[in-house]
């Protein structure tokens, strides 16, 4: 058995472990798998967290008879007689000891108005977009299968979500994980604006499951390209996504969900943009 406990990592981390853990309380995922399984998944982890912090302690056949791995982590991994300790750095180690008088009011509040201007800034640029995969066509019966989402701008790709099921897993493990998949697709969002590339079947879906998980739906700005190339591109005979990248010249694979992410974006911001250049180059 293993436990996975996470801190300031991206909400797409969270998403992506609960195909294998079972998320028993915020950033805390706990699981049984094989020593191979669980090394690919700290480097998973790894790789993923960013800045973030992670502490993975498992089973382990040695005195202690556990072990434990962190990535990030203050506090110092030690070994004492062969026996793992965690160091904690005195206070007197650190790089830097903050002033016992602090800052001055008037500089709090100029840092304050410059951090809030710059993140007005960074996020006026930025824009979710979604794509779902599903079992069949009708919300009430059919099972979501992927959800798939990226932050982007017109230029660059800032944050990925992803989360995937299968089609043989049981209703109470496919409950389980699609109802900690949506906590942390709502999370991901962030209060942003979501475009879908077909609003009323996606909405729909994402919503049916909401019900059925006693989970509320928060995506209050949201668009639909479809919608919009209809207003636009009203020559166009079909506005679904593959129609409209034939129509602007965009080549994707959209095999996956996050291809197909991707592309409702490039498609999005051809049809918004005022010089019509590429993007994504």
């Amino acid at each position: 058995m293993i436990v996975i406990s996470l801190s300031n990592c991206p909400p797409s981390l969270r998403g992506d472990l609960t195909k294998w853990l079972f998320e028993i309380s915020t950033n805390v995922f706990v699981g049984r798998m094989s020593g191979r399984v669980r090394d690919e998944i700290w480097d998973r982890i790894v790789s993923s967290c960013k800045n973030g912090r992670a502490i993975m302690v498992f089973g382990a056949s040695n005195e202690q008879r556990f072990d434990f791995r962190v990535h990030n982590g203050e506090w110092e991994l030690a070994d004492l007689d062969g026996l793992k300790v965690m160091l904690r750095p005195l206070p007197g180690n650190q790089a830097f000891t903050e002033s016992k008088y602090g800052y001055s009011k008037a500089s709090k509040y100029r840092k304050s108005k410059q951090f809030s201007r710059t993140k007005q800034s960074e996020d006026a640029d930025k824009i979710v977009f979604v794509a779902i995969k599903t079992t069949g066509p009708d919300p009430g019966s059919d099972r979501l299968l992927s959800i798939g989402s990226i932050i982007a701008g017109e230029n660059n790709v800032y944050d990925t979500f992803l989360w995937e099921s299968s089609c043989d897993v049981t209703v109470s493990d496919y409950n389980c994980y699609v109802k900690s998949a949506l906590i942390g697709f709502f999370d991901f969002l962030g209060g942003m604006t979501v475009v879908f590339e077909d609003i009323s079947r996606s909405l729909s879906f994402i919503e049916a499951e909401c019900n059925r998980q006693g989970i509320e739906t928060s995506i209050e700005k949201r668009i639909s390209l479809k919608s919009i190339g209809k207003k636009n591109l009203y020559n166009l005979k079909r506005h679904d996504i593959k129609s409209l990248q034939e129509y602007y010249g965009i080549q994707s694979d959209n095999n996956d969900t996050l291809s197909e992410c991707l592309s409702i974006a490039k498609v999005y911001y051809k049809m918004t943009s005022d010089n019509k250049q590429p993007i994504f180059k």
